[in-house]
């Protein structure tokens, strides 16, 4: 038996076959239910093996924001007796459950996410739970099995696992081991898959929760395979727009720049970085919302502004073009680039800035950056105030790659990107070929599971 709930949040999306669902299937799941159906009282099985699911009760939203914009979620409310179940027989004492869950507040009761359990009800066998202290367990039967040291974290997906099988029986969140234990004998008749609520008897019910995406294996699968799973929800780049930015080569207030030909979808979110040979700083506008801006200010107006903006995309801007209106009338350029699997109500995790007032210099030292979470992309943008000097390298603790390296007029820019797995970045360093006065941004990215 398998589960999906969610807490209601405004915004629908069109369901589409992710990279997370491609990841699952390659691994040929029992069952798999991506929860993406708009309406009626069926979860579709993904798997091709048509164990479909039935809900029964009430109270549901279908087609919600799940772990990432293109992966939707149901959202179950408070209350007992919500459920979808399928009737397909699970003949397997070994076994792996997969789910994505998100809670705003520990069950009131034990609620079951995802589980296999005898046709009709009774007994479960392999199956997640959250207890109403807040922590996960996976096991084969009620009290038999692992169980995490402390409570899932309140207010974020997580992608949660339980299997069986030769290596033991195993919990793990978000690719971290959190609970093991001796493998047991779990029974391999009349089981089916189900998704449900409250385990155990009397009045009190559970509060809302959200789940995603419930997958069943009639096997134990490895941390690899699962742990490629949760990667294929990271952010991924869809793309620059243009094979080179934009330049404004003459007073004005608007900066037109393009997005990329194709590839932009809906819930992609688009960063532009704008410089400007003035010390203006940019604001929001045209749906754009400014993430981080540096100006050299009243000390040092030579050196030009720049700013790092970002917006959620349509999926209709292929090919088309921006307008980024500027404060004041300026000399700018820019460029856009679009990532897949960012946040949409939260994309900016973190960001920093940083100015180099020495004309000799050749290189600047942003502060240490530090996402708060794995899997977030860090992006450092600088400007010059010469075009003689040309930005050659953005480095740090990870492989920076240089997105762009830009001239008008007036001075040069550059823009650099790193895909961060995870610990400490260490400081981040900007070279340019000759000496100039230089600033710039810095920020990192969330993924959109987060």
């Amino acid at each position: 038996m398998s589960t999906c709930f969610r807490r209601a949040r405004s915004g629908l999306y069109v369901p589409a076959l992710t990279g997370y669902a491609t990841a699952v299937l390659a691994d040929a799941p029992w069952g798999f239910w991506q929860c993406t159906e708009t309406s009626g009282t069926t979860f579709v099985d993904a798997s091709g093996n048509g164990r479909n699911m039935t809900l029964s009760g009430s109270g549901w939203t279908l087609n919600q924001i799940g772990p990432a914009s293109s992966m939707p979620s149901v959202v179950w409310p408070a209350g007992d007796g919500n459920s979808a179940n399928t009737t397909a027989t699970f003949n397997s004492a070994t076994g792996t459950v997969e789910a994505w869950v998100y809670l705003t507040a520990n069950p009131s009761v034990d609620l079951s996410i995802a589980a296999c359990q005898n046709n009709g009800g009774g007994s479960l066998t392999k199956f997640l739970k959250i207890t109403s202290a807040g922590l996960v367990f996976f096991g084969t039967t009620a009290s038999v099995g692992a169980t995490s040291a402390s409570a899932l974290a309140l207010n974020t997906w997580h992608h949660i696992v339980g299997s069986v099988g030769a290596a033991g029986t195993k919990l793990r969140i978000d690719k971290v081991t959190v609970g093991t234990a001796a493998a047991t004998t779990s029974s391999t008749s009349a089981l089916a898959a189900a998704i449900h609520r409250k385990l155990g008897g009397g009045t009190t019910t559970p509060g809302a929760v959200t789940i995603a995406a419930v997958a069943v294996w009639a096997s134990q699968l490895s941390d690899a395979q699962t742990d490629a799973h949760y990667d294929a929800m990271a952010i991924s780049l869809v793309g620059f727009g243009g094979s080179a930015a934009t330049e404004k080569a003459g007073g004005g207030s608007t900066l037109t720049v393009p997005y990329p030909a194709s590839g932009i979808a809906a819930g992609d979110v688009a960063v532009a970085y704008v410089s400007s040979n003035s010390s203006l700083l940019m604001s929001d506008n045209n749906g754009w919302t400014v993430a981080v801006t540096h100006s050299g200010g009243p000390t040092d107006t030579v050196v030009p502004s720049i700013t790092l903006l970002w917006k959620v995309m349509t999926g209709s801007e292929n090919g088309t073009n921006a307008t980024i209106t500027l404060p004041s009338t300026a000399v700018a350029i820019g460029r856009i680039a679009v990532w897949r699997g960012v946040s949409n109500s939260n994309p900016i995790d973190v960001t920093a800035t940083f100015r180099d007032q020495t004309t000799a210099s050749t290189t600047q030292a942003i502060p240490t950056l530090t996402p708060t979470i794995p899997g977030a992309v860090l992006i450092a943008a600088s400007c010059l105030n010469s075009t003689t000097a040309l930005i050659t390298s953005i480095a740090g603790a990870g492989a920076f790659t240089l997105w762009g390296n830009l001239v008008s007029g007036t001075r040069a820019a550059g823009v650099g990107y790193y895909m961060f797995a995870g610990g400490a970045t260490g400081t981040v360093t900007v070279t340019w070929n000759a000496s100039a006065r230089g600033e710039g941004v810095m920020l990192a990215l969330r993924p959109a599971h987060t």
